[in-house]
């Protein structure tokens, strides 16, 4: 249920950025192939895939570290796990 839970807030999260997304072509290219990584791992966190749940988790954490290393966000805090 806590996978399913984090799924729905990635999902969520996704869709506001998607809807507010205001980049340059080269930044906007390179925010899609992190949120097709968070969006793929949403997916496996809520059992559409065929990789497990944990594997689903491990790779929005892998999405996130991409992101904080190719993105400048003011109060973006690096995952430490």
């Amino acid at each position: 249920a806590e996978y399913k839970a984090l799924a729905a807030t990635v999902s969520g999260r996704v869709a506001y950025a998607v809807a507010n997304c205001k980049l340059e072509p080269k930044a906007d290219a390179m925010l899609h192939l992190v949120i097709a990584d968070l969006m793929t791992g949403a997916e496996s966190m809520e059992g559409k895939t065929s990789k497990s749940r944990h594997d689903g988790a491990v790779q929005v954490l892998e999405a996130l570290k991409s992101y904080g290393k190719h993105f400048q966000h003011n109060g973006w805090n690096a995952i430490k796990a």
